[in-house]
């Protein structure tokens, strides 16, 4: 049966918690997990929103916006290669320090880091036959690359900030998923290792694990697909010189729920996120609620020619 319903997206999303410190505020791709391999085209779109309760350059909120550009190519049934390019856009609230001081706000934008990626399908067992229940596992792996643009203010009481890590990153995936008739539950792992840049600064690395269940029903040539879940991701402190930045890192546990409408070739995701606990910054940056949309255009795959069709 799992054949019959269209892969909705698995959507990890984790900035660094150290971003708030004059770092990168990488966002990730929401199209980096999938259950089928497939040739497709498409872009996702983030908003996320935090609130600074403690900050050395007094900023009150930040809000961030990422569009990720994504493309995917399946040479086979079982693999594909995905290319994903994300531009942020990010905006700071300062808050107001004494009567002489302006009420600052900061626009800023910038290309983050691009993202090679291929998954592939190691294990396919279809619910078919006597099996009521089918069963897919894919392995992931990828490579980030330092495209990330950098960005200066000349206020002072404003920061600089780089939308990217200026570094090669590796990222390691594994999905299992189990089907049941129109259900399914999928369990999603993501690691993301990160090396030292030429400034001799090592972004924390990052962990997300994501537990989701999703149903699908058919209107004739619409498939509807109802998603709900838990995620938790974790991102390590950072190192300058091997020495830990104390307000970097942090960890968030948050509730995902959202729906996939599919027509023929064409998907629409919508999705909410929000966080049931955390602890980001060591508690000086506190993650609200957040939002995510994706829109994909899959390319069919071309029929083999055959001598026995071209007979006919």
């Amino acid at each position: 049966m799992y054949k019959l319903i269209i892969a909705f997206m698995c959507c990890f999303s984790s900035a660094y918690a150290c971003d708030f410190c004059g770092c990168s505020p990488a966002v990730m791709n929401t199209d980096v997990l999938s259950l089928q391999p497939q040739s497709s085209v498409g872009t996702s779109l983030q908003y996320r929103n935090f609130k600074h309760l403690v900050s050395d350059a007094n900023v009150k909120r930040t809000q961030i916006i990422t569009q990720s550009f994504f493309v995917s190519y399946a040479p086979k049934k079982w693999v594909d290669i995905r290319l994903s390019m994300p531009i942020t856009w990010m905006f700071n609230e300062y808050k107001v320090l004494d009567e002489n001081t302006p009420h600052l706000k900061e626009r800023k934008f910038g290309a983050g880091d691009l993202m090679l990626f291929s998954n592939f399908r190691v294990l396919s067992k279809p619910a078919l036959g006597d099996k009521k229940t089918g069963h897919i596992i894919n392995l992931g792996f990828g490579l980030g690359f330092p495209t990330g643009s950098k960005k200066s203010s000349a206020n002072e009481l404003l920061q600089d900030f780089n939308f990217g890590t200026q570094m090669v990153a590796f990222y390691f995936s594994g999905t299992y998923s189990m089907s049941v008739k129109s259900w399914s539950l999928v369990n999603s792992a993501l690691v993301k290792i990160n090396m030292y840049n030429k400034d001799k600064v090592k972004y924390g690395n990052m962990y997300s694990y994501q537990l989701s269940a999703n149903y699908t029903h058919f209107f004739k040539s619409v498939a509807l697909t109802p998603i709900a879940g838990i995620r938790a991701d974790i991102s390590q402190k950072n190192l300058h010189n091997k020495i830990i930045q104390r307000k970097s890192g942090g960890w968030a546990f948050l509730a995902n729920i959202g729906v996939q409408c599919a027509i023929k070739e064409f998907a629409f995701n919508l999705s909410v996120s929000q966080p049931m606990a955390q602890s980001i910054s060591g508690g000086n940056v506190k993650e609200q609620t957040g939002f995510n949309c994706m829109f994909r255009y899959q390319i069919k795959r071309k029929p083999k020619i055959t001598a026995e069709s071209t007979a006919k």
